[in-house]
């Protein structure tokens, strides 16, 4: 999951924990400020699940001045801040580059360039051992690295091609990471490596090889955020399919930690703001989520798309009863969405009217979502499985299967022409600032 959220989001995802990660958060913040050792961790999850997320909230409690976060413990927080320097890295962004050592040492120079920007060219002088660096970079990387700006733009120049002519890299890395922990109070140095599992095949590796062969000292810590399983086929794609990647992942890796589930429940209250939003509308899209076992990148896509088909489904023009309308927008069209992002055979069928037994096993299967498609067609009322998969049958086939009714009709075309033009184009994520309403 690239979860690109801002600043703002992943604070108040912090300060009030609404997706239950905090107390992971500051169980792993505990864990680093024991060790004494070099090591590297990986935080294994599902794609979609939040690493990235979780990624950059470690990274935010490490470098944020202010406190009161809840599940947090301040007092290890601080702790976390005063032994480490964070540096963030997207490996997946520059997996274009052929070296992966370029790209670390660039990240770390960026992050330098951050705190104080006038002391880059003070690194490449005294780490590097050059005199008139900027001029050099610049006409040696085509003029893509400017020193005096160390824009964005450099994560394509190949600064080690110019200086490993100078120094030998084990020395060159030795004394740049010994110059930023004297620039940064002493502190370890901890790399959080990203989306590491979406790379091509030769730059993950060279990457995990980049990270034995020259970080793996007691000043460093590498956490990688990426899905292991995913991981592990992309080193049998490289070294072939009878190979033992499970093992050859196990001489990179100290640890393991296992992302736990989203907070169905407190990630959905968050996106929809309670107290604005009907009850259906925050109530069935939770039990879908749970019972479709939704990770919070689909989540995101699906409430993205729902806000967006809602209005070619005017309530006025195609809805003969409320019931048929709350039926159509809080359980039809959420399923149809999650069916079209994982199944164009399933999602077709669906919208065809020839796949109901996908409602009726998910009653049957799961009682928090039964309990809502009850609450949905009977209200408070009290009823049994075989009439709640009666009642939904008969309103599933009356909408996508009569050809009696011309609002019917128009109703199930629009909501076909709706699903199939937007499902697949919507952003994975919120957008800043945005309030669902």
């Amino acid at each position: 999951m690239n979860e690109n959220y801002n600043k703002e989001q992943l604070s108040d995802f912090l300060e009030q924990d609404y997706i239950n990660r905090n107390q992971q958060l500051n169980i792993l913040m505990d864990l680093l400020n024991n060790l004494e050792e070099a090591a590297v961790l990986s935080i294994d999850g599902e794609w979609g699940s939040g690493k990235t997320v979780f990624a950059k909230q470690l990274e935010m409690l490490n470098q944020k001045s202010d406190s009161g976060y809840k599940n947090i413990a301040e007092s290890t927080r601080q702790e976390f801040k005063n032994k480490y320097s964070v540096v963030y890295l997207n490996a997946w962004e520059n997996d274009h580059i052929s070296d992966p050592l370029d790209v670390i040492i660039y990240n770390l120079l960026s992050n330098v360039k951050r705190y104080n920007p006038k002391k880059v060219e003070d690194y490449v002088r005294s780490v590097f051992g050059v005199v008139d660096i900027s001029q050099a970079i610049s006409t040696n990387t085509g003029g893509l690295i400017n020193l005096k700006s160390l824009s964005a733009k450099g994560k394509e120049g190949k600064i080690i091609d110019y200086i490993e002519s100078i120094l030998d890299k084990n020395d060159l890395v030795d004394n740049l990471i010994s110059k930023y922990k004297s620039d940064f109070k002493d502190k370890k140095l901890l790399f959080i490596i990203d989306e590491l599992d979406r790379c091509k095949p030769d730059f993950a590796i060279k990457f995990l090889e980049t990270i034995k062969h020259y970080f793996y000292t007691e000043d460093t810590v590498f956490i990688l955020s990426t899905n292991i399983e995913q991981l592990e086929n992309i080193v049998k794609s490289y070294y072939g399919s009878n190979f033992d990647s499970g093992r050859y992942l196990e001489k990179f890796f100290d640890a393991s930690i296992n992302l736990r589930e989203v907070d169905i429940d407190g990630y959905y209250n968050r996106l929809y703001e309670v107290g604005g939003s009907s009850y259906y509308r925050i109530s069935m899209p939770k039990k879908i989520a749970k019972a479709f076992g939704l990770s919070m990148r689909e989540i995101n896509k699906n409430t993205k798309t729902l806000s967006l088909i809602g209005p070619f489904l005017d309530k006025e023009k195609f809805f003969e009863d409320e019931l048929e309308f709350a039926f159509t927008h809080y359980i039809l069209l959420p399923i149809a969405i999650i069916l079209k992002n994982r199944s164009t055979k399933e999602f077709k069928q669906f919208l065809d009217g020839q796949s109901f037994k996908i409602i009726e096993n998910k009653i049957n299967q799961n009682n928090e979502f039964k309990k809502e498609i009850r609450h949905v067609l009977f209200g408070p009322e009290k009823t049994n499985s075989s009439l709640i998969i009666n009642k939904s049958k008969a309103l599933y086939n009356k909408i996508l299967t009569s050809e009696d009714d011309h609002n019917t009709n128009e109703l199930r075309s629009n909501l076909k022409e709706a699903v199939n033009l937007i499902g697949s184009f919507t952003d994975t994520e919120p957008n800043s600032g945005e309030k669902n309403e």
